[in-house]
């Protein structure tokens, strides 16, 4: 409904914090490539290709998370579930199997020199933390997939015009899932 689009278009430019769509990925490659660029030491830092940030999209590969300043990207979160994986870094801590699949890595980060100093690359990693264990609470609670949980909470989103933040908090709060 056009209300619907009004509401989510108002949440978007109270909330920096958003979900990279397709639209992204050439400013996202872009932000990556000239961060790679202009480092002191470019053994810092692995620039992924555009091929990666494209499944890290919101899909079930991961998603990537957007920090918005005056309409621009100033930075960006991609996180990646590794699943079976042989990088999985939960082998490294020696979680059983069936644990691994509860593993989020923070695979890439950016911020462009003019936004740096402030807090952008907390702010993002804070929100993707309280994404990921909204996301684990409803894997075990209701035994779903990491994919099944992460569709829930774009859903339940999407449906309610929430930002996918508030949905998190949402379920991180809630005593019974069982309605969720």
């Amino acid at each position: 409904s056009a209300e619907r689009v009004k509401m989510m278009s108002t949440i978007k430019k109270l909330d920096p914090i958003q979900l990279a769509t397709s639209a992204d990925v050439e400013t996202l490659d872009r932000i990556m490539q000239f961060t790679t660029q202009n480092l002191p030491n470019r053994d810092w830092f692995f620039d992924d290709d555009i091929d990666f940030i494209r499944r890290h999209i919101n899909s079930d590969s991961g998603y990537t998370l957007k920090y918005m300043v005056d309409g621009e990207i100033a930075g960006f979160l991609i996180i990646r579930y590794p699943g079976s994986d042989d990088d999985n870094l939960g082998c490294y801590l020696d979680l059983p199997d069936e644990e691994l699949q509860y593993v989020a890595h923070m695979e890439s980060t950016c911020v462009l020199p003019q936004y740096r100093g402030r807090r952008i690359f907390q702010q993002l990693t804070a929100r993707a933390l309280e994404i990921e264990r909204a996301k684990g609470r409803l894997m075990d609670a209701l035994h779903l997939s990491e994919k099944d949980a992460h569709y829930r909470m774009q859903k339940k989103s999407m449906d309610s015009g929430r930002r996918i933040a508030d949905v998190a908090r949402e379920i991180l709060e809630l005593e019974d899932l069982s309605g969720f």
